[in-house]
């Protein structure tokens, strides 16, 4: 953080922006398709009925009665096979369809996780999983209380010359009266709630972004360790509650305050991945923000 604009991300967030994809294992079981069931007609019989009639004659020349006995056992056994096919068919067929069914949604959903395999490979797919991934972390951000767009008018200063640039951009989005409980109220009652300078709230993506104007009523000057460290501890409490946080120098707002608009359309569009306001400065030809050490004015 040596120079402004500081642009601080929620670490999860950050590692989300930079993750890669890691698509499960495909876990279904095949399933098992059991033989096609045979259709019993009278043509499939005839082989056994043929072979029971030979095999009656041959006994006739040795015992009629056994004969006549193998002739009606064999007929009564195909007539039984006949009747109990005709009853159990649709049912052994709806099973055997089935399995074929499910095969085939097996199939499917094989084919279908190798495709997704393959487009989580790709920039597009990765770029995809890393906006989910995103949007399930801002998901998570703590909502800014307080804030109210139709708040009354800021006193003069820099910060509500910033202010009235950013609502041209971002109408309905900013508030100064947003804040956010400190840190283990119980432990510190009198701890007092921090409040950014501007706080920008993105209700699609519930993004929420604490914009700090460094030095407001001042000029810029060389910043004591223990003021540095005041502000990395107030930097870190809006990252703990899953708040992006952006540092702009007082000069720089005074100066450049559309391009420190950009600063905010960027990061917006980084995270998000939606780059429509961003583009509407690019074609306004608005200038990137130059850098601007921080305890020194401004750099050539």
């Amino acid at each position: 953080m040596g120079h402004y604009p500081i642009i601080l991300w929620p670490p999860a967030l950050e590692a989300a922006l930079c993750s890669y994809p890691r698509p499960p294992a495909f876990r279904r079981t095949q399933p098992t398709i059991p033989p096609e069931p045979p259709l019993l007609t009278g043509k499939v019989l005839a082989g056994p009925g043929i072979l029971v009639v030979v095999l009656a004659l041959g006994l006739a020349t040795q015992s009629l009665p056994l004969a006549a006995v193998v002739l009606v056992l064999g007929l009564l056994g195909m007539g039984g096979t006949l009747l109990w096919d005709k009853k159990t068919r649709p049912a052994r067929f709806k099973r055997y369809e089935k399995a074929l069914i499910a095969d085939l949604e097996y199939q499917q959903a094989k084919r279908q996780h190798q495709v997704l395999q393959e487009y989580l490979k790709t920039p597009a797919g990765i770029a995809q999983f890393r906006q989910q991934q995103v949007q399930r972390l801002l998901r998570q951000a703590q909502d800014p209380i307080g804030f109210d767009p139709q708040e009354p008018g800021i006193p003069e200063g820099s910060k509500a010359h910033f202010f009235r640039i950013l609502s041209t951009y971002f109408p309905g989005q900013l508030s100064t009266t947003a804040h956010l409980t400190p840190d283990n109220p119980q432990a510190k009652p009198q701890a007092k709630p921090q409040r950014p300078d501007i706080t920008l709230f993105e209700a699609t993506h519930h993004l929420v972004i604490a914009i700090l104007i460094d030095r407001p009523d001042c000029s810029v000057t060389p910043h004591p360790q223990d003021q540095i460290e005041s502000d990395q501890a107030r930097y870190d409490h809006f990252l703990r509650q899953g708040w992006v946080v952006i540092g702009l120098a007082q000069p720089q707002v005074v100066a450049n305050a559309h391009s420190c608009a950009k600063v905010v359309a960027q990061v917006i569009a980084d995270i998000t991945g939606d780059d429509h306001d961003l583009r509407l400065f690019i074609a306004a030809g608005i200038p990137d923000l130059a850098p601007l050490a921080i305890g020194t004015g401004p750099q050539d």
